[in-house]
């Protein structure tokens, strides 16, 4: 990774303020990874075996996909992990704390995964949990039966994430 980059996200991260406006986070909450993210973390969350990180189509607003995409740096591919007083985890892109990572409140099979803003609904809580051949995956916090997944786990760029049945498998894999 570029320190350029590293740098800009570091400073977006240090200057966004929650999804409340308070300065300080809740704790995660039920996370049972062997390494779960912090309070405040900034990650960039990579697809298993593949060159693609999860991005935020051209730092976009409300209702903007999100897909694989090669590594650029940029603070639409890094996420900033807040906990969620409810339980749960939201991720927001690191270029805008009142963003979150979001599957529009319709679980199901191939259900997109876009950033939305933030409205603290269920469909914004995620729950991390240690994938049984490495890194993590990332579920719906509500019932822990979708998870984030490549579609068929064809990792190519561009390929808008989606929300699948939890399955163990490649294409719902996230390496930090």
């Amino acid at each position: 990774m570029h320190l350029r980059g590293t740098i800009s996200a570091i400073a977006l991260f240090l200057s966004a303020p929650t999804a409340s406006g308070a300065a300080s986070a809740a704790p995660l909450a039920e996370s049972t990874d062997a390494t779960p993210p912090t309070t405040r973390e900034v990650i960039k969350w990579w697809a298993s075996q593949s060159i693609f990180v999860m991005d935020a189509s051209n730092f976009g607003g409300h209702g903007t996909p999100v897909v694989l995409w090669q590594d650029t740096g940029g603070g639409n591919q890094y996420w900033v992990t807040e906990g969620a007083r409810e339980g749960g985890t939201y991720l927001h892109p690191a270029y805008s704390s009142g963003l979150c990572l979001d599957f529009n409140g319709e679980r199901g099979y191939g259900n997109p995964i876009k950033v939305n803003d933030c409205d603290g609904s269920d469909s914004q809580r995620w729950f991390f949990f240690y994938h049984p051949s490495g890194g993590n995956a990332i579920a719906t916090h509500s019932d822990y039966q979708y998870c984030i997944d490549v579609p068929d786990a064809n990792f190519s760029a561009g390929r808008q994430i989606q929300l699948w049945g939890c399955n163990n498998r490649s294409s719902q894999q996230w390496l930090r």
